[in-house]
């Protein structure tokens, strides 16, 4: 928990491609969507040509609460993931999340609590 992850993708060209995008997306154990974004969110623009290998990275701090957790990929169109889609990678990977020490939380995520008063009124 709370450690930085990078999340390396080759993407092989079969085409000329100007305004791709990667998108990620962490899903939890039912399936629920916890977090996304993409190359074209990120302000990072992919263009390839024909041929070309590249490889996109994504550093991400992963602030989940212990559990299972997979990740899907999808390559679109800028910022279209319903329509013009080059490639999806469904639960493309499964990892675990391990909390170190005593837990302070429950739920999917550590939200930092600023601070807690108690006062007899």
């Amino acid at each position: 928990c709370g450690e930085e992850v990078r999340l390396r993708v080759e993407l092989e060209s079969t085409i000329d491609a100007h305004h791709l995008s990667l998108g990620i997306m962490v899903r939890d154990r039912l399936g629920q969507d916890i977090f996304g974004t993409n190359t074209h969110l990120q302000k990072t623009a992919i263009a390839c040509k024909a041929g070309q290998t590249l490889q996109v990275e994504f550093t991400v701090l992963l602030n989940l609460g212990p559990g299972g957790y997979a990740i899907t990929f999808g390559l679109h169109d800028r910022d279209d993931y319903t329509n013009d889609v080059q490639d999806w990678w469904n639960n493309s990977l499964a990892f675990e999340v391990d909390y170190p020490g005593d837990m302070d939380f429950v739920g999917v995520c550590p939200l930092p609590v600023q601070g807690i008063q108690v006062k007899a009124l």
